[in-house]
């Protein structure tokens, strides 16, 4: 019988164990996929070995870092612990470091599988506190007690290290080493594999990659469509955050990122980040950049940039922001072409490890592509701005053709020029050399209404020394810090620095050789301007050149204008028949126009005239309104007393030499200087001052002095202004008060305009000429010989002795008489209405003249003009009426047409004329073309013979008026009136037959009053009563024709019919006497 033989219990172990790693080598052998191998791992070997989870740990090609296979796919082993090292990110660990590395170098040293427990000891390998602590809350969550693991070895190299995890101590026993490092062995061969395919499938995919970026590349036509491609396609062959292309400029001077010049390109919080930090251009020399460039420059290939480190290595302005991203590293290498380095590319990552060396291949071949596109791009984008440049430079040249003043100018600079150049901001300064000072005249932030511009126009600056004067000796960049180092005190630059500039290009403004302003653009960042702009800018800076030049001849011009229109308005205000304060304000409004104010004072100081005030102030108080402050209301508004305001004026009467601008610390320092003048800044809020003196005659003056309440309300041009015009406001105001004597007159002939013909024809008998002696024949005689002919005649003689009953004489004695005799008085009129009465004006010849006025030369056509008080036209008005005389023909104010002047003159004058000439107050050449017949009218005085005659003649005319009948005169009356030296001449006679007539109670005229012979020092007549003014005579006359009608003015028994005048003329003079009914019948 055959025993039964017993198998070895080793054995069978040991066939089994061949038997498992048989199955093992089988199964994955053919596997290249790291799942599929993990879960054939866990399916066959946990049965065996009664694991809990498995680790495969598989370092790097580069041993830069070791991942875990297993933690990369929960779904493999799904266990608590696998999750949470997934959650650790353990599938890429830094590699060697602490922990893992000192595993592997413990695997090492045994040379066989080590059982380690998770002990304390097992913790503290990892020095990095929150990887440990992350690690213990595992472990001590999972119930982990023990690993049992080995390298993995192929082909000498190590691979890794493969780990079984247990939750029981002791699990692991040194019999199934043999069996563990077999399968470690095959699982070895299988990685070895699985990552020698991963790499050809890897580069295959790079190869496809390549070629789809190179055919996207080719056809890219711009940046954004290079960044596009850069964007979509490289991230399947390197995984990046962002990237960046840094290139640049051809002067060396600055580097750009092409997304950050493209932020609606790119969204991302970086690209928006360091566009709005305004990192468009960044200074290259001893930049981060130019560094790094340097590097690949050595090493000819990529690099890859730790930030972290870089961070606090460099001041450059993308890392703020980078650093706050968390962008940890970068790739970098250069962008070349044609051999010509074009700037960098950059693929930034947010973790480290994220780039290794094995990349730089491909990553140089992407980067080669790139440059080839960027080397077209910018060779089309060159050729596309030079188009561009052309067309815009072209649409600036026609904006600023069609430019006619400065806010069109501004427009083109605002809307044009921003198509050419960058810009936040810019300035146009005027210069004005031979005067030295300069000023701001535009800028572009008023058009685009920028609120953070505070710059204004207003201030004159000196031009010498100044910044200006340096910016104008050629076109440059200056940094704004540099140019406040240099010129410290210049008032612009703090408000720029406010305002957030940082730098200025600029250039001066030439004209046929003379420099006559400055152009400046402003930007926010340092850097914006290179050298192709500052060659732009000099094309944009001639063109505005021409046009600057063209618009400030057309100012000039247009100032001219303005200035005649300005001096004919305030002719015009000063010439109405008004009292002062009302010429003043109308005076006031004309000037605002031309010099805005808020308060204007007039100071006139002449003792020649005590009628007018002393000053007359008027505050601004709407758009065109102004109201006139006397003393009263002055003292009310600032809280002086009279008696303070008095005393301050009589300090403020001190004579003004020379015309001043005061503004800032010169009107401060006048005002501390002049008390009246800070009361008034004080109550009224006024900053500034403009004090024009205007000389007036026999050594008066009138200080005219604006104030506004702005600070800087006045330039240069403003009291210029007001210079030239002061010669026709001291000719104006001069007349004025030569006038003011005989205002009343004026008035008086204004109100009895409308009934002049009808008191002309009741008052005068033009008829016949009363009297019969030699020397009234004599001038009867001169007129009969004269008067057939159109000589020139002037009757010369006393007042009233009836040069204008002569001049209708002669009129209508001569072949002229079918037409009316014209009548001009030239001393009731003010000198400048004169010329316009003459010769009358067109319409809009002056403010004021809203129609056509037909002059009285013109109305006198084929007739007679009688111009009396000839003496008295103002000297600039003769030589005009000399032309009339001489060439016969005239024009009207305002007009250019000539008129043929058929016209007799017939002039009357009651001064020496001959003397006149003598003391240059009349033109001889005139006075000779008057003087072709003279007619000398005799006094009263002369003709004694003709007193009776004239007496008769009036008493009839007066009782045949007044309704009383008389017999004849008294001869003691008679007697009287023939002793009498009759200083009025006839119309003194007249008027004294008209009042004794009135007051006389008997049959036979009696005097009013007795007449007295002429002392030899009075002209008063000896007795009781005086001579009286006519103005008192014509009221006693009145009075006493009110009294006879007890009061009545109207009706047939009123006193206008008594004393044969309109009853509305008879009301005006009772108004001017101050004679009122009530007065009469209480008398």
């Amino acid at each position: 019988m055959h025993s039964k033989m017993e198998v070895n219990p080793a054995n069978k172990q040991s066939a089994a164990s061949l038997e498992l790693l048989l199955d093992l080598s089988t199964t994955i052998a053919t596997l290249r996929d790291r799942t599929a191998l993990l879960r054939s791992l866990f399916e066959k070997l946990q049965p065996v070995f009664g694991f809990h989870d498995v680790g495969l740990f598989v370092l790097t090609p580069d041993g830069r870092f070791i991942a875990d296979w297993a933690a990369r796919d929960v779904a493999i082993s799904p266990s608590f612990d696998n999750e949470e090292y997934h959650k650790l990110s353990w599938q890429r660990l830094a590699y060697p470091g602490p922990g893992l590395a000192v595993l592997v170098d413990r695997f090492k040293q045994a040379g066989q599988p080590v059982v380690v427990p998770y002990d304390d000891a097992y913790v503290a390998l990892f020095e990095n506190e929150l990887v440990r602590q992350e690690c213990e809350r595992v472990i001590t969550a999972s119930g982990y007690r023990e690993l049992m693991g080995t390298l993995l070895r192929a082909g000498g190299q190590v691979l890794g290290y493969v780990c079984f995890n247990s939750l029981t101590a002791g699990h692991f026993q040194a019999a199934q080493f043999d069996l563990f490092q077999g399968v470690a062995d095959q699982l070895a061969a299988s990685v070895a594999n699985i990552l020698a395919h991963e790499e050809l499938q890897q580069r295959e995919q790079e190869k496809t990659t390549l070629l789809s970026i190179s055919q996207a590349i080719a056809t890219a036509r711009n940046s954004v469509e290079l960044l596009t491609v850069i964007r979509e396609k490289a991230q399947r062959l390197l995984p990046f955050y962002d990237t960046g292309v840094l290139l640049v400029d051809a002067q060396g001077q600055f580097h750009y990122d092409l997304a950050v010049n493209l932020p609606d390109w790119d969204p991302s919080a970086s690209n928006n980040a360091l566009h709005a930090a305004g990192l468009h251009r960044v200074p290259h020399a001893g930049s981060y950049v130019e560094y790094v460039m340097g590097l690949l420059a050595q090493d000819g290939g990529p690099l890859i940039e730790d930030y972290t480190r870089r961070y606090d290595e460099f001041d450059y302005p993308f890392f703020p922001i980078l650093r706050e991203l968390g962008f940890k590293e970068g790739i970098v290498t250069e962008l070349r072409s044609g051999g010509k380095v074009l700037g960098t590319l950059w693929l930034n990552a947010l973790a480290h490890g994220t780039f290794s060396p094995a990349q730089f291949g491909v990553f140089q071949n992407l980067a080669d592509q790139v440059a080839s596109a960027v080397a077209n791009i910018l060779a089309q984008e060159e050729i596309l701005a030079r188009e561009q440049e052309k067309a815009a430079l072209l649409n600036i040249t026609e904006a600023l053709s069609r430019s006619s003043n400065r806010r069109e100018v501004l427009q083109v600079v605002y809307n044009h020029l921003r198509q050419l150049l960058p810009f936040d901001g810019s300035g146009l300064f005027i210069v004005h050399e031979d005067e030295d000072f300069h000023q701001l005249l535009i800028h572009s932030d008023e058009m685009a209404g920028d609120p953070t511009w505070p710059i204004g126009t207003a201030a004159a600056l000196s031009y010498r020394g100044s910044a200006a004067e340096w910016m104008a000796q050629g076109v440059g960049v200056s940094p704004l810090r540099d140019l406040m180092a240099r010129f410290p005190n210049h008032p612009h630059y703090p408000d720029l620095q406010a305002a957030g500039i940082q730098e200025m290009m600029h250039g001066p403004l030439s004209s046929n050789g003379h420099i006559i302003g400055l152009f400046c653009l402003n930007a926010r960042r340092v850097g914006t301007y290179s050298s192709e702009h500052l060659r732009l800018f000099r094309h944009v800076a001639d063109q505005l050149a021409v046009a600057v030049a063209n618009i400030l001849a057309h100012e000039d011009i247009v100032a001219r204008e303005r200035e005649k229109t300005l001096q004919i308005e305030a002719n015009h205000a000063l010439s109405v028949n008004a009292d002062w304060a009302t010429r003043l304000g109308r005076l006031s409004l004309v000037l605002q126009a031309a010099v805005p104010h808020d308060y204007l004072v007039f100071c006139i100081g002449d003792p020649q005239f005590p009628a007018v005030e002393h000053m007359y102030r008027f505050e601004r108080i709407g758009h065109e309104e102004y109201r006139c402050l006397d003393a009263a209301a002055f003292c009310r508004i600032s809280g002086l007393s009279l008696a303070e305001h008095e005393a301050l004026c009589q300090a403020a009467r001190m004579r003004q030499e020379t015309p001043e601008l005061l503004q800032g610390a010169e009107f401060t320092a006048f005002c501390q200087r002049h008390k009246l003048a800070a009361v008034a800044a004080r109550a009224f809020g006024l900053h500034s001052q403009l004090r024009l003196p205007v000389p007036l005659s026999r050594g008066g003056q009138c200080v005219i002095a604006a104030y506004s309440r702005q600070a800087a309300a006045y330039r240069p041009e403003h009291l210029s202004l007001l210079v030239r015009l002061a010669p026709t406001l001291g000719l104006m105001l001069e007349k004025l008060l030569a006038y003011e004597e005989i205002q009343s007159l004026n008035e008086q002939l204004q109100q009895e305009k409308a009934y002049l013909k009808e008191e002309l024809q009741t008052t005068y008998n033009f008829g016949e000429i009363i009297g019969s002696g030699p020397a009234l024949q004599q001038a009867f005689r001169r007129i009969q010989r004269v008067a057939p002919t159109d000589a020139t005649v002037l009757l010369e003689g006393e007042t009233g002795t009836g040069k204008e009953l002569f001049a209708r004489a002669l009129h209508e004695a001569s072949p002229r008489r079918a037409k009316v005799l014209v009548k001009v008085n030239c001393a009731a009129l003010p000198a400048q209405l004169i010329e316009s009465e003459l010769f009358g004006h067109e319409r809009g010849a002056f403010t004021g003249a809203h129609e056509r006025r037909i002059g009285k030369f013109e109305l006198a056509q084929g007739s007679t003009i009688f111009l009396d008080e000839i003496g008295e036209l103002p000297l600039e008005l003769q030589a005009k009426l000399l032309r009339v005389l001489q060439e016969k023909e005239f024009e009207r104010l305002g007009g250019s047409k000539v008129f043929r002047a058929d016209v007799r003159v017939v002039a009357a004058t009651n001064r020496d004329l001959q003397r006149e000439v003598a003391e240059g107050r009349f033109r001889a050449d005139l006075f000779f073309r008057l003087n072709v017949v003279p007619v000398r009218l005799p006094s009263l005085r002369e003709r004694p013979e003709d007193i009776p005659l004239l007496a008769q003649h009036f008493l009839r005319k007066y009782a045949a008026r007044f309704g009383k009948a008389l017999h004849g005169i008294a001869p003691a009356a008679l007697q009287q009136m023939q002793h009498y030296h009759w200083p009025g001449n006839v119309r003194e006679l007249e008027h004294l037959i008209e009042q004794s007539l009135i007051l006389s109670e008997s049959r036979l005229l009696e005097l009013a009053q007795p007449l007295a012979p002429p002392t030899s020092n009075s002209v008063a007549f000896q007795g009781e009563w005086p001579v009286r003014t006519w103005q008192d005579a014509e009221r006693d006359n009145i009075l006493a024709a009110l009294r006879l009608t007890e009061g009545r003015i109207r009706g047939p028994r009123g006193a206008a019919r008594l004393l044969d005048i309109h009853p509305n003329t008879l009301d005006t003079r009772m108004q001017k006497l101050g004679i009122s009914k009530a007065f009469i019948q209480q008398r």
